[in-house]
C-alpha cells in the first residue's frame, strides 16, 4: 500500500503542491527527480507536508470507495471496487466487480493481481482480467465480465451502490452487480461491508437465485504473505496469516457446505512480470439463494487469536468474535421486519454490532445500520416510523467515574440535516 503509492504521490506532490501528498509519499521517489528534474528535488524539499483531512473516503464517480482508520504507515485500509467496467469497449478494464484490496497494521496482505501482459499472451492476457484472480465472488468458475478480444468484451457487468456511510467509528459499504444475470438461472450479488475502525471487517456475500451454483470466494495474498488453512475447535477452518513480529490477518468464513482450498497464483507488480503469491479460496455448492459471512481480523502480537462462531438466535443470523479483551456480537436480520431475538437485545436491523468488555453484563457499544427497531434488556426500546442509516452509541468509559447520584439513561437523537442517528448517553438527576 505504502511502497506504491509513494512513487506517484511523489511526483504528484510537486506538479500539484500537495502537502498530503508528501505526506504519503514520505520521501521524493527516483522517477520524480528523472520526470522533474533538480527543479522538482528543490520543490519537493521546500513543500510543507501535511497529514490527510479524511481517512475513509468515496469516490462516486471512479466507483472506489476507501476504509481506513488513520495515515499512520501502521494503520488499516481497505479499497472496494463499486463502479462499472470503464469507458466505451472498456478495453483496459478487469472482471472485478465489488473486489478489495485490504492492509492490516500497514501490511499489504490482500492484492489486486496486476495487468501483466497485453499481448504476450491470450491466456495470461484473460487471466490477470478474470474474476478469479481478483478478491471477490465468482460463480461457476466464470466471470462476472466476459472477455471478448484483447481490448474487449462480449458482456459488462453493471454495477450498483446501495449504500456508503463513514463515521468516525465505522465505514459501510454495499452494492451489487448484474454480472451472472446472463446464467441459464439468473443470479445477482451483493456485496456488504463493515468496518469497525481499529479493530476489523466484516464482509458479507449474498447471491439472489435459483439455480444450482458453485460458488468460490477469492483471497489473493501479497506475495510477502504466508498464509495456513487451519482448523478450529468446533471443527471450522479459517485462513491464519501471523509473521513473528508483524500484524497479521485471520480469515473466517461461515458459508453451507463450503471449505477452503488453496491453489496457485501470480500477481504482477509491473508490466511483463508475474510471480507467485499464495491464493485462497472459499468453495461451496448450493441450491437457491446463497449466503457468505466473513470475517477479517488483525492479529496483534500480545494479544489471543481472535476467534469467531456462530450462534442461533431467531429471524437471523448471530455471530460471537473474541477480539483482543473483547466479547463482540455481530447480528445480521434476515430483512423481513421480524425482531432478531439474543440474550442482551431484540433488534431488526439489518446489520447491528455490539461491544462488551470482559466482565460486563451488558454492551456497552453499539453500531446499528438500517432498521427501525430496538430493545435492550427488555427495557429500552426504540420505534421509527422508517427506517434510518446509522446508530452508533460510544463507550461509556470508566464506570468509577460516574456521578453516583445519577441515573445513565440511553435515548436516541438524530442530528439536524441529516440521516445519522446516535444512541447518547446522557445522566439524569
Amino acid at each position: 500500500m505504502w511502497r506504491f503509492s509513494g512513487r506517484f504521490l511523489s511526483t504528484g506532490a510537486v506538479v500539484f503542491g500537495r502537502g498530503d501528498y508528501k505526506f504519503v509519499a514520505g520521501e521524493i521517489a527516483e522517477e520524480t527527480i528523472w520526470l522533474l528534474g533538480f527543479e522538482g528535488l528543490k520543490t519537493f524539499e521546500t513543500l510543507r507536508a501535511f497529514r490527510p483531512a479524511k481517512t475513509s473516503k468515496s469516490f462516486q464517480s471512479g466507483g472506489y470507495f476507501v476504509m481506513r482508520d488513520g495515515w499512520d504507515s501502521t494503520d488499516n485500509y481497505l479499497l472496494i471496487d463499486g463502479g462499472n467496467m470503464g469507458a466505451l469497449s472498456g478495453g483496459h478494464s478487469h472482471a472485478d466487480a465489488l473486489s478489495i484490496d485490504l492492509a492490516a497494521g500497514g501490511r499489504t496482505i490482500l492484492v489486486d493481481p496486476g495487468t501483466y501482459t497485453y499481448h504476450e499472451s491470450v491466456e495470461m492476457r484473460d487471466y490477470f482480467r478474470s474474476t478469479s484472480a481478483h478478491n471477490t465472488l465468482c460463480i461457476n468458475q466464470q466471470s462476472s465480465s466476459e472477455p471478448g478480444g484483447k481490448f474487449s468484451w462480449q458482456t459488462m457487468a453493471q454495477a450498483k451502490v446501495d449504500s456508503w456511510i463513514s463515521q468516525d467509528r465505522f465505514d459501510f459499504f454495499e452494492g451489487s452487480h448484474d454480472g451472472y444475470n446472463r446464467l441459464e438461472m439468473p443470479a445477482t450479488h451483493t456485496r456488504s461491508i463493515l468496518f469497525l475502525k481499529n479493530d476489523y471487517w466484516i464482509m458479507r456475500d449474498y447471491v439472489e437465485t435459483k439455480g444450482e451454483n458453485e460458488y468460490g470466494l477469492n483471497f489473493h495474498f501479497n506475495v510477502e504473505t504466508n498464509p495456513e488453512i487451519e482448523g478450529g475447535e468446533n471443527g471450522s477452518f479459517c485462513i491464519n496469516e501471523m509473521p513473528a513480529d508483524e500484524v497479521g490477518i485471520k480469515l473466517a468464513t461461515f458459508g453451507d457446505n463450503g471449505g477452503w482450498q488453496r491453489k496457485e497464483s501470480w500477481v504482477s507488480p509491473c508490466y511483463g512480470k508475474k510471480v507467485n503469491a499464495p491464493f485462497l479460496r472459499f468453495v461451496s455448492k448450493g441450491i437457491g439463494s446463497q449466503e457468505f459471512f466473513t470475517f477479517m481480523m488483525p492479529t496483534d502480537q500480545g494479544f489471543n487469536a481472535p476467534e469467531v462462531f456462530e450462534t442461533q438466535v431467531f429471524g437471523g443470523r448471530a455471530f460471537v468474535i473474541k477480539y483482543r479483551d473483547y466479547n463482540d456480537l455481530f447480528v445480521f436480520a434476515d430483512g423481513n421486519g421480524q425482531p432478531v431475538r439474543t440474550e442482551f437485545f431484540d433488534t431488526n436491523f439489518r446489520f447491528l454490532w455490539a461491544r462488551l468488555s470482559e466482565g460486563e453484563n451488558l454492551p456497552e457499544e453499539f453500531v446499528m445500520v438500517d432498521g427501525t427497531n430496538f430493545t435492550l434488556s427488555g427495557r429500552e426500546s426504540r420505534q421509527l416510523s422508517e427506517p434510518f442509516e446509522i446508530c452508533h452509541r460510544p463507550p461509556i468509559g470508566n464506570k468509577t467515574q460516574r456521578p453516583h447520584q445519577r441515573k445513565r439513561v440511553q435515548r436516541f437523537s438524530a442530528a439536524e440535516k441529516s440521516h445519522t442517528y446516535i444512541l447518547k448517553n446522557s445522566l439524569q438527576s
